[in-house]
């Protein structure tokens, strides 16, 4: 289920994601956020109502105007409020990947 706070919803949000040693990624044109939640994926979208939820071993995947990226995480918290997203992970299982970049990759494999 996706709550909404305002009729006038924005079309992005502004997304941090910081780990213990560095921030990752900090991004001003997010469309779109699906993540690990304790108790089930969450996915976010622009005008989403507040929330904070802890996170579970997972995928964090976020789609922004340009491109898409991932990050498997270990754990972690997540907090939106007014479109302002921050995700704070215990660590990374993996490292970023550009899904455009991998869907390019098997489409050229493919040729």
């Amino acid at each position: 289920m996706i709550f909404f706070n305002s009729p006038n919803i924005m079309s992005e949000i502004e997304l941090e994601i910081v780990s213990p040693k560095e921030v990752l990624a900090k991004e001003t044109h997010v469309t779109e956020i699906v993540l690990p939640g304790t108790k089930g994926q969450l996915d976010v979208l622009p005008g989403h109502t507040e929330l904070i939820s802890t996170l579970k071993q997972g995928e964090v995947r976020y789609k922004t105007t340009s491109s898409s990226k991932s990050y498997n995480i270990t754990g972690g918290l997540f907090a939106i409020n007014n479109n302002k997203a921050s995700i704070l992970i215990d660590s990374l299982i993996a490292t970023v990947t550009n899904l455009d970049d991998v869907r390019r990759g098997k489409e050229d494999r493919r040729k």
